[in-house]
């Protein structure tokens, strides 16, 4: 499988240049990523737990969706894409929330877009990336995101917090 490229960014989100995603994870150089906070009828966030073969943060839950902007593409694409990879869904409506800055972990500066969407089911779940999905009230994901922080990836946790109305390390960049 050929490697991906991504674009990278400015603080501002230009492109100013491009390079191989293993570069990229390791030379701290920002690049572009995407989100989806999807919740079902009842209210409930959606979470996957990311599958034990990912080589960061396996086994910790992780937003509905999350991938990479490849180079030349752009934010609404990559989740349409992202969602139908992950989740096995097309033409789901999604509503862009946030475009963020934040430190994905040791050399890893991502710009990301959070989209929010409805869903209750029919998922067809990507097993390279997901090992099961989780269901959680706003109620029990605060109480997790408090007591059991360490089981979330960093990006989740942060982004989670802020959508909660907690305390969070995102840098906001621009609201919808």
């Amino acid at each position: 499988m050929a490697e991906e490229f991504l674009d990278i960014v400015d603080s501002k989100d230009n492109t100013i240049g491009r390079a191989p995603r293993s570069h990229i994870h390791n030379s701290k150089l920002w690049h572009r990523g995407i989100h989806i906070i999807l919740l079902d009828s009842d209210g409930r966030v959606i979470l996957q737990n990311r599958s034990p073969t990912k080589d960061k943060w396996s086994g910790k839950y992780d937003l509905s969706v999350s991938g990479h902007v490849n180079a030349g593409e752009g934010y609404d694409d990559v989740a349409r894409r992202e969602i139908y990879e992950e989740l096995g869904i097309k033409g789901m409506e999604l509503k862009k929330l946030i475009k963020l800055r934040l430190d994905y972990g040791a050399h890893d500066n991502m710009i990301s877009v959070v989209f929010s969407g409805k869903c209750d089911g029919g998922f067809l779940l990507d097993e390279d990336e997901t090992d099961f999905l989780v269901f959680m009230s706003p109620e029990k994901l605060r109480k997790e995101l408090s007591e059991n922080s360490h089981r979330f990836a960093r990006w989740t946790r942060e982004i989670l917090k802020w959508y909660l109305g907690m305390e969070s390390q995102i840098e906001l960049i621009e609201t919808y």
